[in-house]
């Protein structure tokens, strides 16, 4: 590679052996990068295939327990949820919005004012801002909120924690 310390003589054939030198870095780099975004693709990839019969159990056993929440709310009235040494589980109350017509929707927050609802790239809703509003109780055509009672579960982090790094050590 060629080095000179002032520039400002450089040849036209040293500015194009720059440049290919510039190339040639850059290609290189991206070779090492798209190596490891491949590997890192393969990992992903196996990784969901030897986690998919946890995940496919997982989601049984959380049916499961949901139902039994669900079937046995009286037992979750106080208190809400049921501490055991593997974590929680019980009721908390969840409000979600329903947008029925998001169109109706933004042409009603645009013509009352409302624009900290709406982000303006396109118009899209700011969802905590009209659950905001409409707990206010103001009336939004296109647009309710359901209030009700959901399962819920969680494992203590720290036993998340202690698993992952008992599997890596």
């Amino acid at each position: 590679m060629i080095r000179l310390a002032d520039t400002r003589d450089l040849t036209t054939e040293q500015a194009d052996h720059c440049m290919s030198e510039i190339r040639r870095l850059t290609c290189d780099r991206e070779k090492v990068l798209a190596r490891y975004e491949a590997r890192i693709a393969r990992l992903t990839a196996e990784a969901q295939d030897m986690t998919a019969d946890y995940d496919r159990e997982l989601e049984r056993l959380t049916s499961q327990l949901a139902q039994y929440i669900m079937a046995h709310s009286e037992r979750f009235e106080k208190p809400r949820k049921r501490k055991t040494p593997d974590g929680t589980y019980g009721l908390h109350t969840s409000t979600r919005l329903c947008v029925d017509n998001e169109d109706l929707l933004i042409e009603a927050l645009c013509d009352r004012g409302y624009t900290e609802c709406i982000k303006r790239v396109k118009h899209k809703l700011v969802k905590p801002a009209i659950v905001r509003l409409l707990t206010a109780g103001e009336t939004l055509p296109g647009a309710t909120l359901e209030v009700g009672e959901i399962a819920h579960c969680k494992v203590h982090k720290a036993l998340i924690d202690e698993a992952r790094n008992a599997a890596i050590n």
